[in-house]
């Protein structure tokens, strides 16, 4: 998707977390990208339980229960400031 976006003229911006075993693989991606954020993201079998728990409690899906995370929101909302964006694509 970045390649081809890339290929019809768009400049990408890509904020994405990356767990610790992935970031050899951020050169890649900054040869494609405008620009890379990486945010460090570590997963733990523990956190996952609490990250349902919450989940169960408060309704919310567990997915957004356990990805929700202040840097995360806070690169995105930088990136965004002042930013004239044709496209955001969430996944």
């Amino acid at each position: 998707v970045l390649r081809y976006l890339v290929d019809q003229g768009y400049r990408v911006n890509l904020i994405s977390y990356v767990r610790p075993e992935e970031a050899p693989y951020l050169p890649v991606l900054q040869s494609i990208c405008e620009r890379v954020t990486a945010v460090p993201l570590r997963r733990s079998r523990t956190a996952d339980a609490v990250h349902l728990a919450r989940s169960y409690f408060n309704g919310r899906p567990f997915l957004l229960e356990r990805d929700d995370r202040a840097e995360m929101r806070g690169q995105v909302a930088a990136a965004l400031a002042g930013a004239d964006v044709d496209i955001i694509h969430a996944d």
